[in-house]
């Protein structure tokens, strides 16, 4: 029946489970109930509202607020001196105010003087663990202070912890009571090896959330239990370390290898017949020495590893992103201050996406028959046709997406280009003329249009005339490949007004050259972690070595320190580019050795069989 998948229980009575859509459809659900219920929650239970009140503090003596806010929100407060001696206001963290009741030194947040009939207001928004506002009377006479205080908490992390915690219990029962067990096949040696690929990516999940926790809890509860002593551990604000500690939890993401099963047979064999099967399930797969790469979604990938042991080929593998995946890494990571869970959430989710890739879809892949024994003549040449098709629709796809990042690129840097050129032309009007403040903003927003408009001109004149006829161009190839191999696959026979796939094939081999220098062209794009690290020491070697002349126009001690290192850096952005282009050559060299050895192989094949007839 359509929808329902029926899978052998342990003690051989088929059990049904229910298709992959309604765990797609559960885990969007436990996402946006993890969305919605966690600021609710989060503001029910952590929100503070003191309305105005009269307190009377004596002197030499001091009144506080605690406000725990545990995350993301803000805080307001309204104060007048009624009458009495000056009041001091200081706003502390958690440990500084004990040192503050210690008598000890301590660090201030915010601080200020509030005298008789003066009035003040304050907040303060972000990332904020515990504070206190401190009110202090240091005069002879009491003071009488009107206030009123409210703390608005937006995102808590221990109700965001308990809530993940809650998610993660549910869904291990429901893997659990739901996933089918896979029997013994030919040609398995273990069906997988200790956990299942889901369970260890929710294993894996939970000991970075407590990686992380540590990181961000640690620190600070040993300065409090060392808290006479002169160890600064407390001067990393809890909101750094959370920022530092997702950001290091979201590398070691992408460096954690799981292992998947051992397969009889050697490594180049069986990564062989799995990368034929995922290409015939449409998948864009590209081959390394003894590993291969396979795009799952816009943003996610998996790397599969092979290795040679004693009990056959061990196979492990390991989450990855595509360029897109990477780039939006990267921005989450530069905002990480203000977005700090937000780049390891992702990184997350990429490692629980191919986990359940690796289970569902390469796993039951890797213990069907050996491709090579259902081999025939007829087979063979739809091998070739696939894989030909396939290659040819990788290549295509990947020159489309490197042409269309760099035109986004592009419409970024215009739009950099027009801030830019807005705010130095606001300033110069701002400083050369003297005009009320309501006319300046006029003619910053007449600068800001004018710009804007020079700007986006220049955009689609010279950019878009330039690589729109491209992309189109490359869209309309990836989708003509994808089709015909979609065809090859379900063995249909092209229509009258349809090539072959044979003619395909030779037709888009002489495409591929030119494929091939527009995916270099936008390989800032498709390797971006090359060009950043090129870009990263390009700029260090440029602003130290203007520290370094400008030192040496002073005559410096310094100077020749920073002009080592600005050709150090110079010399690491010359390394990394050249170490590029190598790669990619030998790359490209490769892709065209592979598509030639397909073609005159299919044309071999074509010819025998029409000699035959």
């Amino acid at each position: 029946m359509k929808g329902r998948i029926v899978s052998a229980a342990r003690d051989g009575v088929p059990k049904r489970r229910w298709p992959e859509r309604v765990n797609r459809a559960v885990f969007a659900f436990a996402v946006v109930a993890f969305l919605v219920v966690t600021p609710f929650v989060s503001n029910s239970v952590f929100s503070k509202h003191i309305d105005t009140e009269t307190i009377v503090i004596e002197p030499l003596s001091y009144h506080a607020i605690h406000f725990g806010l545990y995350g993301f929100g803000n805080l307001e407060r309204h104060n007048r001196v009624i009458s009495g001696s000056e009041i001091r206001f200081l706003e502390l963290d958690r440990i500084n105010f004990y040192r503050f009741q210690a008598g000890s030194d301590y660090d201030v947040i915010t601080s200020g003087t509030l005298s008789e009939g003066s009035v003040g207001a304050g907040g303060a928004g972000g990332a904020m663990w515990e504070t206190y506002f401190v009110y202090v009377n240091e005069g002879t006479e009491p003071a009488v202070l009107q206030l009123s205080a409210e703390s608005k908490v937006f995102f808590s992390f221990p109700v965001a912890g308990i809530m993940l915690v809650v998610v993660a219990i549910v869904g291990y029962i429901v893997e659990r009571d739901s996933a089918p067990w896979r029997p013994q096949e030919t040609g398995q040696v273990s069906p997988r090896i200790g956990m299942t690929a889901r369970r260890k990516a929710v294993v894996a999940a939970a000991g970075l959330i407590a990686f992380l926790t540590a990181i961000v809890v640690l620190p600070g509860f040993i300065e409090y239990i060392l808290s006479d002593s002169d160890i600064p551990l407390g001067r990393l604000n809890w909101a750094l370390r959370l920022s530092l500690g997702a950001i290091v939890c979201t590398a070691i993401v992408f460096v954690l290898k799981f292992k998947l099963s051992i397969v009889n047979g050697d490594p180049d064999v069986v990564l062989s017949n799995l990368t034929h099967r995922l290409q015939l399930s449409g998948y864009r797969v590209t081959g390394r020495l003894q590993n291969l790469s396979v795009q799952i979604s816009s943003t996610s990938a998996i790397k599969v590893f092979a290795r040679a042991m004693p009990e056959g080929t061990l196979l492990s593998y390991r989450a990855a992103c595509t360029s897109r995946g990477f780039v939006i890494l990267v921005v989450l990571v530069y905002l990480a201050t203000v977005l700090a869970p937000m780049p390891l959430t992702l990184a997350l989710f990429m490692l629980y996406r191919s986990s359940a890739f690796a289970s569902d879809r390469i796993l039951p892949r890797l213990f069907q028959l050996p491709v090579l024994d259902q081999k025939d003549g007829a087979t063979d040449t739809r091998m070739l046709l696939v894989a030909g098709l396939s290659e040819s629709r990788r290549i295509s796809a990947e020159a489309y997406e490197a042409t269309k990042a760099k035109y986004h690129a592009w419409a970024l840097v215009m739009v950099i280009v027009s801030a830019i050129a807005f705010a130095q032309s606001s300033m110069l009007i701002s400083w050369n003329m003297d005009m009320a403040f309501r006319t300046w903003l006029m003619y910053r927003l007449l600068v800001s249009l004018a710009v804007g408009a020079v700007a986006s001109l220049a955009y689609w004149g010279l950019v878009a005339r330039k690589l729109r006829p491209m992309i189109n161009e490359l869209r309309a190839w990836t989708t003509r490949l994808e089709v015909a191999l979609s065809r090859e696959v379900a063995g249909v026979p092209p229509t009258d007004d349809e090539g072959s796939s044979f003619e395909l094939v030779a037709e888009s081999y002489g495409e591929i050259p030119n494929w091939l220098r527009m995916r270099r062209k936008g390989g800032m794009f498709r390797k971006p972690g090359y060009w950043l690290l090129i870009f990263f020491f390009s700029f260090y070697a440029v602003s130290t070595g203007i520290i370094g002349i400008l030192q040496l126009s002073r005559s410096s001690d310094y100077a020749m320190v920073f002009l080592a290192l600005s050709a150090t850096f110079g010399l690491l952005a010359v390394f990394m580019y050249l170490w590029w282009r190598k790669r990619q050559e030998a790359e490209d060299k490769d892709t065209m050795t592979d598509q030639t050895g397909r073609l005159q192989a299919l044309k071999a094949e074509m010819e025998t069989y029409l000699g035959s007839v």
